[in-house]
């Protein structure tokens, strides 16, 4: 009996078409505005933070009404609770998702401000237009977004809720599943 191949990204749920977007085509898009000599002046760069924290923010909002017209509330999940202590709670799906997108929305926010206050006080780089492109794209691949935005199958084993937390995800790409 042979092993099945299980592609480790296909099973954390990040796809290679929408990995490849996000990490390789907002630098390929700014190597190529260098290449043609087209010069991200201030008002450009002004309007492309502008225009992706608009991006952002709508998708954030969206996401979150689609969360709450869910209506999951049947089904429950057991999560840590977030004190710190190692006891458990357990909660209703809705509310768990309802969780996951303000942590989104906050640490989403917080670095689009950063990228702001940067752009502010003058130092303008193309790396700061950079981030500001990134921020969505990251955001479009976050599972509760995934889950709710883009209305993916929620069966799959990188949609199950709880969601695995990052640095879970980085070492079960390297772990052989067991057959």
């Amino acid at each position: 009996m042979g092993t099945r191949h299980v592609d480790p990204s296909r099973e954390l749920g990040v796809d290679a078409v929408r990995s490849w977007r996000a990490r390789a085509l907002a630098p390929l898009a700014l190597i190529a505005c260098n290449a043609f000599g087209i010069v991200l002046t201030q008002s450009r760069i002004r309007t492309i933070a502008l225009a992706c924290a608009h991006i952002l923010v709508l998708t954030l909002a969206v996401t979150y009404s689609r969360v709450r017209s869910s209506g999951d509330t049947m089904r429950t999940v057991v999560v840590p609770v977030a004190d710190g202590s190692d006891t458990k709670e357990e909660i209703t799906l809705m509310e768990y998702d309802r969780r996951c997108v303000s942590q989104l929305a906050s640490s989403s926010l917080v670095a689009l401000v950063t990228a702001w206050l940067l752009h502010t006080s003058g130092w303008t780089t193309n790396l700061l237009v950079l981030q500001c492109v990134l921020l969505p794209t990251s955001v479009f691949d976050a599972e509760v977004v995934r889950l709710h935005l883009w209305r993916e199958d929620p069966s799959r084993l990188c949609l199950q809720r709880p969601f695995r937390p990052e640095p879970e995800k980085l070492v079960a790409a390297y772990v052989p599943r067991a057959v």
